[in-house]
């Protein structure tokens, strides 16, 4: 993880610290929101931030920077 953390977005390394209970208060409570959200309120997150949104879908589906971690404790959103 550390050899790509100089090549991570914003959004990656606010969602890396998420998963590694590094983040404060604010983007952990967004992240809890969005592992949360249905599809509605997916898409409202989204309008405000698109790129939090978009890495955790990659996290989840496999993709992307999803595609380097091993996370298994993170509560996944039915939203897809």
């Amino acid at each position: 993880m550390n050899t790509r953390s100089n090549k991570m977005t914003k959004a990656e390394k606010r969602f890396d610290d998420y998963l590694n209970n590094r983040s404060g208060s604010f983007f952990r409570a967004l992240f809890e929101a969005i592992t949360k959200a249905d599809s509605y309120n997916t898409g409202l997150l989204k309008k405000a931030y698109p790129e939090e949104i978009e890495v955790y879908l990659q996290y989840i589906r496999g993709e992307g920077y999803g595609k380097t971690l091993k996370h298994e404790d993170l509560i996944l959103g039915d939203f897809l």
